[in-house]
């Protein structure tokens, strides 16, 4: 009967998640049109992205580093190397030697994160006993306000990653699976290489989640942050003499 149970969750699940990649795809063909009739100069006449327009001075770096393979941008007359933290031109620069389309771009990243943050909540209610319904509630406050639908598509600034990461930390904190240490601190890692000032919000969450863990490995998020650190740093370093930490 167990086994029976189960399997009928998981399959409310998939067709919940089926609706939830539905919507998903709308909201991010919607938005990438939308974005195109905003700022025409984002693509050329095939809907392929214009890097070098991507604005908020990470359209040369990203141009940079797909033309000239070359973390940097001289936006404003001179190198730096610093200007931006890596994430976000990163997950361009993987997405655009797939296809620079505009429209996959967009969905690509979005049925991605998205589907981050179905996980992270899934995880959140079946590993605390909650009711479905619950969760389904959480979906539908994932999608219904405008200006966070707006933030979660973008790709124009890193906002969107501090958007989705966060609720995901926060929900991974509060569930209890076998590998909750190793999602934890893959996510602390990208926070921290995405957006300036993350440092404090980033040790902050890694602090409670030690605390709180019971394993052995409670440890683990803290090494990933100073990874993170380390990883920014020495990269600093080498190109400039300087190392940035808790910023860009």
């Amino acid at each position: 009967m167990t086994n029976i149970k189960k399997i009928l969750d998981f399959l409310q699940i998939k067709q919940i998640y089926l609706i939830f990649l539905f919507f998903s795809l709308i909201i991010s063909v919607f938005y990438s049109y939308h974005l195109t009739i905003r700022f025409p100069n984002l693509i050329d006449d095939n809907f392929n992205l214009v890097v070098k327009n991507i604005p908020f001075a990470y359209g040369d770096l990203i141009h940079n580093l797909i033309y000239n393979n070359e973390y940097s941008t001289d936006r404003w007359g001179f190198k730096m190397y610093l200007s931006r933290l890596p994430i976000l031109p990163f997950l361009i620069y993987i997405l655009y030697q797939i296809s620079a389309n505009i429209y996959f771009i967009v969905i690509m990243k979005n049925l991605f994160f998205f589907s981050l943050f179905f996980s992270a909540a899934y995880l959140f209610i079946k590993t605390n006993k909650i009711n479905i319904k619950f969760f389904i509630l959480l979906i539908v406050i994932f999608f219904y306000n405008p200006y966070n639908l707006i933030v979660f598509s973008s790709f124009l600034y890193a906002d969107f990653l501090t958007a989705i990461l966060v609720p995901c930390l926060f929900l991974t904190i509060l569930s209890n699976y076998r590998i909750r240490w190793l999602v934890f601190s893959i996510l602390i890692f990208i926070l921290y290489l995405s957006k300036t000032n993350m440092f404090f919000l980033t040790f902050f969450l890694s602090l409670i989640f030690y605390l709180l863990e019971k394993s052995n490995k409670k440890i683990i998020p803290l090494i990933s942050l100073i990874i993170a650190i380390s990883v920014w740093g020495t990269f600093g370093y080498l190109k400039t003499g300087k190392f940035p930490f808790a910023q860009s």
